[in-house]
């Protein structure tokens, strides 16, 4: 039985690790979102002493509109920064 256990748990370590080496590999990208996944993945706050208006909601629907990226970072930092300068000037 404790044997098993240990299997089953150094299979289970050695397939994180394979996880966790993967997603390191994979490059920085940046990806344009439509505004129906920018609202999903975006999380308003606002001031809790004036509430929601109409204006927050019009300011948000603007942004939105102009575009919203997700950016994936799989690799180093310094590569990272790299590919948003590049994507930014661009």
């Amino acid at each position: 039985m404790q044997v098993k256990i240990v299997i089953g748990t150094v299979a289970f370590m050695m397939t994180m690790m394979l996880f966790g080496y993967a997603a390191l590999r994979e490059p920085a990208r940046l990806e344009r979102l439509v505004p129906e996944q920018a609202r999903k993945l975006f999380e308003v706050v606002w001031a809790w002493e004036t509430g929601w208006k109409k204006e927050y909601d019009h300011r948000l629907n603007c942004l939105m509109t102009q575009g919203a990226y997700q950016l994936f970072i799989g690799s180093s930092p310094d590569e990272t920064a790299r590919r948003l300068v590049k994507i930014v000037r661009d």
